[in-house]
């Protein structure tokens, strides 16, 4: 069994989507341990690929245009997406014997729950269904390296601690918390909701945000007690010419935005440098020190930058620092 993910997963990708995944691939161990790899794209991965991953489970895809959410008649959740052709059909299967030929971190087909989903029964089917395909996964053998995680969804913060609370009585230890994204503007609802499944935990235990990329926002889950995040921000980023250290050029070649790619991954790695406590703590820049406001305390939480000039801090040239 591998060591459990810590800090921040780059998401990468294979195949021919996003070549800028493959410029900067070669540099990922210098700057992390170990990615985070889509279902969809894992279908890609080669073997032997020099870090470990967590292959998450693909359902996100069930968000997509086209996408149907169904059960079995065995009472399993998966995925019909008539938007592929032909119509693909995900099921927690296919997941686990992907997951178990490649990943050393897993997760079973989940369902997400985005604000947009209003009806009470849908919302109550995805979670029931999320439920049902933990409970399958544990079910299955799977290799020695493949450490299972149980993903939490929910609505609000009571339904989230519920899901996690069954997951752990299922025999779960490790969480993932997904549907986190569209929910990032409340802030009070993204400490209630991870902080209420982190009280169900061990210490020991490892907890997992999904989509939470930017260097603010991963500082922010370290505090909350979070042990790992992931996102493909830092990429999507450079692909548009945004930089989260220094400047672009007006018009960067490939060559730049994989360097930009990998200052914002920089970025990431060090907003990892903060212990879980109440609120945010200093923030260990080499060189700049600069501190997070609490995030209970500013729905915003700017960087207030200790810096001397101003000008001589890397992240208040990037916009950063208040």
């Amino acid at each position: 069994m591998h060591a459990l993910p810590r800090g921040f997963l780059p998401v990468t990708t294979f195949g021919n989507a996003y070549p800028l995944d493959r410029l900067i691939q070669p540099f990922l161990p210098r700057l992390v341990p170990a990615v985070m790899v889509s279902y969809h794209f894992a279908r890609n991965m080669p073997e032997g690929f020099p870090l470990p991953a967590f292959i998450d489970s693909g359902g996100f895809s069930a968000l997509l245009p086209g996408a149907r959410v169904l059960e079995t008649p065995e009472g399993l959740g998966v995925i019909e997406r008539e938007d592929q052709e032909p119509t693909e059909l995900i099921h927690p299967d296919d997941v686990h014997a992907l997951q178990s030929r490649l990943a050393h971190w897993g997760c079973p087909l989940d369902f997400p729950i985005p604000p947009a989903i209003t009806d009470s029964d849908e919302r109550a089917r995805r979670l029931r269904l999320t439920l049902a395909n933990a409970r399958y996964a544990l079910t299955l053998p799977r290799p020695e390296r493949l450490t299972l995680f149980g993903v939490v969804v929910g609505w609000d913060a009571p339904s989230y601690t519920q899901c996690a609370r069954e997951l752990l009585a299922m025999g779960y230890r490790h969480l993932a918390i997904g549907g986190l994204v569209p929910r990032l503007s409340d802030l009070v609802l993204l400490e209630r909701i991870v902080r209420g499944v982190r009280a169900l935990q061990s210490n020991t235990d490892a907890l997992h945000l999904f989509g939470l990329g930017h260097p603010e926002r991963v500082a922010q889950a370290m505090a909350l007690g979070a042990t790992s995040t992931d996102s493909s921000s830092y990429v999507q980023n450079a692909a548009r010419g945004i930089s989260w250290e220094g400047a672009m050029p007006e018009d960067p070649s490939p060559l730049e935005r994989a360097q930009s790619a990998l200052r914002n991954l920089r970025a990431c790695v060090r907003a990892c440098r903060v212990r879980a406590g109440n609120g945010l703590n200093a923030l260990a820049f080499p060189r700049i020190h600069c501190i997070l406001a609490a995030c209970r305390k500013s729905p915003t939480p700017p960087i207030r930058c200790a810096s001397s000039p101003a000008s001589n801090c890397r992240t208040h040239r990037a916009g950063f620092c208040a």
